[in-house]
């Protein structure tokens, strides 16, 4: 379902905010708010129109710098229409798969600019951003933002990912608390070592629940990856196709052993998925728990007396240590005539004044100046996020068949934590990914 936002019509949807922003919009709402949008066109100015992810949680951060904007322009008006994940992504494919006029722009997941560029969806931006424009983005996000050689899609914000921890649990096992310095990060055998500690003084013979362990995102590539990314190992080859050698490397044999490790020896929990990991930590069930930064707000709302540090590091690959990262990034339709009002728009939004919506959403800014601001700033949570964004985040893989290998992935973390055998798991996704793939060689 889409929600449909003219922009003259912010002013007054900010005053609803918080009643209607979280909810979908209805069907009437969505077609009174297209009608809006369409009466407006006789302005005069020359319209172009966004698709948009973030529907429910972006209008509030996003609307405010999008009306800015529009008020500087005397000839161009920006229209939103937000969308929630799935159905942006099943919009995508109905709208631009028809080579439809309807949108100028895109937001694109950053993991499906390759896919997008491949299906020619989303045209190059180089013509419109200069080397030193590009290069004031942060290396993860540039990495996301190119496929076959071009800058397809510029990113509009970013992510990252800490390791949260009950301090109750820690301290009544004598522990001390980590510290939030990158430089004094602990490697992963140290919290293993402290999980176990605290979760058998918690609970000694495991009829409370406590976990020791538990990753957010227990079996999603997007955090899944940090793993083997730790060990120096890649996630796909360099022409983005290539999983045998890479799957199969003593870095990601290594990074599955250790994942499996922690089911097998009680310190992580099997059977509790990723929509409910967050609430057992915020519950006080779990001693450390990798996640992102909004986990920042359950914890503070369950009273948790909770911390937070950098990500682990395994040992002897200290300098290799590997975080998630993730970012939307934004594009022009190939099938626009307004390319270069878009551009300039997209120019705004990711390095412009416009860039400040990330500072309104909470968001780990996508430009190294962002970063720098945030790093200096006096929130440690956004502190520490924006250094491992600049310093250790690795983007997923660029291949067009992104969503292919990701379903793959995460499967085969899901096999692996539930005890499959683990060179046999690897070799039945080398096979599944190579025939996925397939469709993307000729």
């Amino acid at each position: 379902m889409k929600k449909t936002i003219s922009i003259f019509m912010v002013l007054c949807m900010l005053a609803l905010a918080c009643i209607g922003c979280s909810a979908p919009a209805t069907a009437t709402e969505t077609a009174q708010a297209a009608d809006q949008a369409t009466d407006e066109t006789a302005t005069g100015k020359t319209v172009i129109r966004l698709m948009c992810g973030g529907a429910g949680y972006w209008e509030s951060s996003l609307d405010p710098v999008i009306a800015e904007y529009n008020a500087s322009q005397d000839q161009v008006e920006v229209v939103v229409d937000y969308y929630q994940y799935d159905a942006l992504l099943s919009n995508v494919e109905v709208k631009f798969g028809a080579q439809s006029t309807d949108y100028d722009m895109v937001t694109v997941d950053a993991p499906l600019v390759a896919a997008y560029t491949s299906r020619g969806y989303i045209i190059p931006m180089d013509s419109y951003f200069t080397a030193d424009e590009i290069n004031q983005f942060v290396p993860s996000e540039i990495t996301a933002s190119y496929w076959d050689g071009k800058f397809m899609a510029a990113p509009m914000n970013n992510s990252s990912q800490l390791l949260w921890y009950n301090a109750d649990l820690l301290e009544a096992a004598g522990l001390e608390l980590p510290s939030t310095d990158p430089a004094q990060r602990l490697s992963w055998e140290q919290v293993v070592e402290m999980a176990s500690a605290a979760q058998k003084a918690a609970d000694p013979d495991g009829s409370q629940g406590v976990m020791g362990i538990m990753f957010e995102q227990v079996d999603r590539a997007y955090q899944m990856l940090a793993l083997p990314n730790s060990f120096g190992a890649a996630s796909i080859g360099d022409d983005g196709f290539t999983v045998d050698g890479v799957l199969n490397s003593d870095g990601w044999t290594k990074a599955l052993e250790f994942y499996q490790s922690l089911y097998n020896t009680g310190v992580s929990a099997r059977g509790v998925t990723a929509e409910e990991v967050a609430g057992y930590y915020t519950s006080g069930k779990v001693v450390f728990m990798v996640g992102a930064t909004w986990t920042i707000y359950g914890a503070m709302g369950a009273g948790l007396n909770y911390g937070f540090a950098p990500c682990p590091y395994f040992e002897g690959y200290e300098d290799l240590v590997a975080t998630s990262t993730g970012s939307w990034h934004i594009g022009i339709s190939a099938f626009t005539d307004k390319a270069d009002a878009c551009a300039d728009f997209i120019k705004y939004i990711t390095l412009g004044a416009g860039e400040a919506w990330n500072r309104a959403a909470g968001n780990v800014p996508s430009t190294l100046a962002g970063v720098a601001e945030v790093v200096a700033g006096d929130n440690p949570v956004m502190a520490i996020a924006a250094y491992e964004a600049e310093n250790t985040a690795v983007a997923r893989p660029v291949t067009p068949g992104y969503s292919e290998y990701e379903t793959v992935i995460n499967q085969l973390f899901a096999d692996v934590r539930n005890g499959a055998d683990i060179a046999t798991a690897v070799d039945s996704a080398i096979s599944s990914i190579n025939t996925a793939f397939a469709k993307y060689k000729g």
